[in-house]
Order: C-alpha cells, then structure tokens, then sequence
C-alpha cells in the first residue's frame, strides 16, 4: 500500500488526538494508533514505533508542567517509588521492543486490538460510573509515573533503530512523527483548556465507543506476514 507523505494529515491528526486526550486526561497514543494504520497507512509494527516517539514529543513537552505542579524536593520523598518504576518500565520497553521485531503482523494487530478495546470499556465504565480519583503513590504520583514512562520509551527506542527500521527514514520524521508530535502538544493544550466546558462523563463514554469501533475496523484484519512493508 502507498503511504501519504502529508505533514498537515499528521498534524491535524495530532492535534485532534491531543485535544480527546486532554479532554480525559490521557496522553492520546491509544487514539494515535488506529489514525496510523489506517490513515496514514504504516503497518502495526510501524505505528507502534511511530506511536512511542509522537508520546515522547507529548511528554517531553508536558514535564516542565508537571515539574511546577508539583515541586522537585517533594518527588525524593517517593525515591523508592520512582526507582521501582523506572527500573521496571525499562526492562519492559527493552523486552517489549525486541518481542515486537519477532512477532507476526496478525498477532500484533489482536493484541493491539484487545487492548485498545479494554481500554474503550474502561474509559465508557468510568462515564457510566462515576468514581473519584484515587492516587496511589503518594503526591509525587503524576511526574513519578511521567518520568518512569520518559525512562522505559527512551530504553525501548534505543530497540527501534536497527536496520530497516521505519524511524530511520527522514520522510517519516518530516511528514509524520514531528507533525504529529506538534499537533498532539498542541492538542493537549487545547483539551486542557478546555475541559471545564465539556462533560466529561459523557465525553468518556462518546470516545470509548469510537476507539472501540475504530481498533475493531482496523485491527482485526491484518496480513499474517512478519514483514509487512509499506510500499513507497
């Protein structure tokens, strides 16, 4: 299949992405991943490692935030948190990336199905009942999970570069990682200042349905080929 080389495609398709997320409060790469294979017509083992860098741009751009909210001094108090979680995301990036170049285009496309599907139920359960957050680690939580998550992509993308590999195309980086890296931060900024004057129960609910139509539509059938490449 022919990929479109459109810079504003990604864009827009960040900057909607970015809005639902900030809407909800997620970083949006559940939402990435369908607009990938489907629009912009990378393979799922593509779009997963196009996915890891565009929430990398997100969260790089969103830390110096959550650095403010909650001040630096505090997070030591949670040093123990912090180190278990970044030891454990990357070993789980570093696994996870090398299982990734093993695995069949089929396979990948129903785990990543079953996911974002669990994730649409979650996301309609939490619109349908409504519960107040609980935080679990402490006041620190938010840039403690933020950092361990900075920690595991960079690890994992260390995986993502070999030969052959879609990060390595200057094409892709220009027409669609950095424009739909921009388009996602400023997305993120828009949902969030926007949020307020949305109903977010029914928000939630809306945008559970829509990831779970949209992964339904594009992930449950794909090539049983291990190497599925987009021809250009």
């Amino acid at each position: 299949m022919t990929r479109p080389r459109r810079p504003g495609l990604s864009f827009g398709i960040g900057a909607l992405v970015g809005t639902a997320g900030g809407l909800i409060g997620l970083g949006g790469a559940e939402f990435r991943l369908p607009a990938l294979v489907r629009l912009l017509r990378f393979n799922a083992r593509e779009a997963v490692a196009v996915n890891l860098v565009a929430s990398f741009i997100v969260l790089a751009a969103a830390f110096p935030f959550r650095a403010a909210a909650v001040p630096l001094n505090e997070i030591g108090l949670h040093l123990p948190a912090v180190l278990g979680m970044l030891a454990g995301s990357m070993t789980a990036a570093w696994i996870g990336a090398g299982w990734l170049r093993r695995v069949s285009e089929r396979l990948l496309g129903r785990l990543i199905l079953i996911l974002l599907v669990g994730l649409g139920l979650v996301l309609i359960a939490e619109g349908v009942f409504v519960a107040e957050p609980t935080r679990l680690v402490g006041e620190g939580a938010m840039v403690t999970i933020a950092v361990a998550a900075a920690c595991g992509i960079g690890i994992g993308l260390t995986r993502h570069f070999g030969t052959g590999a879609v990060l390595r195309e200057g094409p892709v980086w220009r027409a669609t990682i950095l424009p739909l890296g921009l388009g996602s931060v400023l997305g993120a900024v828009i949902g969030a200042l926007t949020v307020a004057y949305v109903p977010a129960q029914a928000l939630k609910i809306g945008l559970g349905i829509i990831l779970i139509w949209s992964a339904w539509g594009v992930f449950r059938h794909l090539p049983q080929g291990h190497d599925a490449k987009s021809t250009r």
